[in-house]
């Protein structure tokens, strides 16, 4: 059994086990009754093909909430690597910020679309380890990490690593999944939050933990609301017949991409008109329920003579 973040060698609980047919692996789901993370046995990733089939977010609300934060520092030129960068969305949108961008993903695939699409030109296929071997010398004032940390084997590693690559008074920016969005609550886990998609489940206390023992502090702490999830629930689960006619569209992606996008955006824009008064109607008792939405966002920061 490998364990992912204090250390602890016993003192665990079970939690459940599932099956994996693309891995052929029974994983077993356990609790660290000391650091509160749960963990799964064995802590063995999926393979990079199962990311070739993962649909890459256009948009995620951290991206809003990083650019809040960091406008402060809007005259100066900051360097940031995206890890995990997928298709360049993110990457895009600090370019035009006046960010300096580097992004490494192990989609080849996605690399290809962040160069062609949206002209980011340094994108590597690498995982972090990669990048460090093939350009040592380089320093970033950011790193970010959106959704990554649950995926990994080894996620104290992990953070340990991309640390040493950051300037002094660099921050670093990542979110993961909310333990108390409204899926979590209802006891009717996704799909996506079992092995080997994420190996690993996080609450405060975990994350609390990784901090302190990678040397970080911690700058900010947000949980998304849950008005967006209604809003995307509602969405993903009525479709009318509006999909429809996009289907053959969609098919033809790669080589009408424009009017695929504009299709999707104008379906996308139908949708949430319709659906707007009835998550606004839903936010509130949620709300008072302390239900969260799928991210919680943190900004860290190592700061001189950590």
């Amino acid at each position: 059994m490998i364990y992912p973040l204090c250390g602890n060698k016993k003192n665990f609980k079970y939690i459940e086990s599932v099956f994996s047919n693309e891995m052929n692996i029974k994983y077993e789901i356990f609790k660290c009754k000391n650091c509160e993370i749960e963990f799964s046995n064995p802590m063995k990733s999926a393979l990079p093909s199962h990311y070739q089939k993962v649909e890459y977010y256009s948009y995620r609300w951290e991206f809003i909430e990083f650019l809040k934060f960091f406008k402060i520092f809007k005259n100066k030129k900051l360097k940031i690597l995206d890890i995990g960068c997928g298709e360049g969305h993110f990457l895009y949108l600090l370019q035009k910020n006046g960010f300096e961008v580097v992004g490494i993903d192990f989609n080849e695939k996605a690399i290809k679309v962040a160069k062609e699409k949206f002209g980011i030109k340094r994108v590597y296929p690498f995982d972090l380890s990669e990048f460090i071997k093939n350009f040592p010398e380089e320093k970033f004032d950011i790193i970010s990490a959106f959704h990554i940390i649950e995926h990994l084997e080894d996620p104290l590693g992990f953070v340990l690593k991309l640390r040493k690559i950051l300037k002094e008074n660099g921050f670093f920016v990542f979110s993961l999944p909310n333990h108390r969005r409204l899926n979590v609550k209802i006891r009717e886990r996704e799909n996506w939050d079992y092995p080997p998609h994420h190996l690993t489940r996080w609450n405060d206390n975990s994350i609390q933990f990784l901090i302190k023992k990678t040397k970080f502090k911690i700058i900010k702490v947000k949980d998304e609301g849950p008005f967006d999830l209604i809003l995307d629930k509602l969405m993903q689960k009525i479709h009318f017949n509006l999909s429809k006619k996009f289907s053959k569209k969609e098919k033809d992606f790669r080589k009408n991409s424009e009017v695929f996008n504009h299709s999707i955006d104008e379906l996308k824009k139908i949708k949430k008109f319709l659906f707007l008064p009835i998550a606004f109607i839903l936010y509130f008792p949620l709300k008072f329920l302390k239900i969260k939405g799928i991210s919680k966002f943190l900004i860290v920061k190592k700061f001189n003579g950590d």
